[in-house]
């Protein structure tokens, strides 16, 4: 099993659907955590092109043992 999966939610005030990744901090390399991550969503704010994701929200939330 992989530190990193993606799923589909739906917030439930007006049924849009988002894509959610989701970082099982346990099996994520720390480096991963405190290096990439942080560099992946500075670089992904600022790409617009019909194929790639938009990043909605600027930060994170973390669990005992997910960051989402």
């Amino acid at each position: 099993m992989s530190s990193i999966e993606y799923r589909k939610c739906i917030r439930e005030i007006d049924n849009k659907e988002f894509a959610v990744k989701i970082i099982d901090r346990d099996k994520a390399p720390s480096d991963f955590v405190s290096k990439f991550l942080p560099r992946e969503l500075d670089i992904i704010r600022t790409l617009d092109h019909p194929n790639i994701v938009k990043v909605k929200y600027k930060k994170s939330i973390k669990s005992n043992n997910h960051y989402y």
